[in-house]
């Protein structure tokens, strides 16, 4: 999470808050990203890494800070 948050901050150049606070119950003590079992069993490897996935997910919410507009609402 530390990762994610400082390279956050690096690329959107926001001081984003944060607080560091215990575990709540049943959270786990650990998360693991692991994506071996993907490649062995279904041939697949990711295209883009943790730095062009915050860029680009930055740039889109700095573009639409609204988020998405359906053009064609029901």
């Amino acid at each position: 999470m530390r990762e994610v948050l400082d390279r956050s901050r690096r690329i959107s150049g926001v001081d984003i808050a944060t607080e560091f606070v215990a575990r709540r119950p049943g959270d786990p003590a650990a998360v693991y990203a692991d994506n071996r079992k993907a490649r062995e069993v279904l041939g697949w490897s990711p295209r883009y890494g943790l730095e062009e996935i915050i860029q680009t997910a930055w740039r889109w919410h700095h573009r639409h800070p609204n988020g998405f507009v359906n053009p064609n609402p029901k």
